[in-house]
């Protein structure tokens, strides 16, 4: 005869909660389970306690500020044309390379940079080679890859600039993007 008995636990890691000994960066804590616990009857047998099932937010940033989320572009303005350097800021936060793309067109349109047919810049995936590929759609358009700028998980060189010779210019990375900043748990 088999006997299954189930007990449903639904813990977090905030301290409001109920966590304790949490670590600065929240990759572990503690929980109290009360004086009951997980009991165990003393004549149990083949006993089996698992963890069915874990929902983790991937929420490690790979775009940290201060660090590497700022970008400079140099391209036109929407208002004139004319050539404006932009200092852009992606917010902090985990992205991807579409996800990149999508936050470095935000800020650039935001800060008056021309959007319109094409975007100063674009960042493309090669996937085969697993590197990116930076597009300038614009006459005398750059990019700079200065200290505190992404360019080692876009896979581009420290103090590299990326300019145009004749629109649009595909430039693909030297080395292979490191989206991947933290790998496990």
């Amino acid at each position: 005869m088999s006997i299954t008995n189930e007990l449903s636990l639904l813990v977090s890691s905030d301290a409001t909660q109920g966590a304790t000994n949490k670590s600065a960066d929240g990759a572990y804590f503690e929980v109290n389970l009360g004086t009951d616990g997980v009991k165990i009857p003393s004549k149990a047998f083949n006993t089996t306690l698992s963890v069915e099932e874990a929902v983790i937010w991937w929420t490690v940033p790979n775009f940290i500020s201060g660090q590497n989320n700022s970008l400079r572009v140099i391209g036109p303005r929407a208002s004139d044309a004319k050539t404006t350097t932009y200092d852009i800021t992606i917010p902090q936060g985990l992205y991807d390379l579409s996800g990149f793309n999508t936050a470095v067109l935000r800020e650039l349109e935001n800060a008056g940079a021309t959007t319109t047919p094409e975007p100063i810049v674009s960042f493309l995936a090669d996937e085969a080679t697993q590197k990116v590929i930076c597009r300038l759609n614009y006459l005398a358009s750059s990019v700079v890859f200065l200290a505190g700028s992404p360019y080692g998980i876009l896979g581009f060189n420290l103090n590299q600039t990326l300019s145009t010779v004749a629109p649009p210019q595909n430039i693909l990375a030297p080395n292979v993007a490191n989206f991947n900043t933290v790998n496990y748990f």
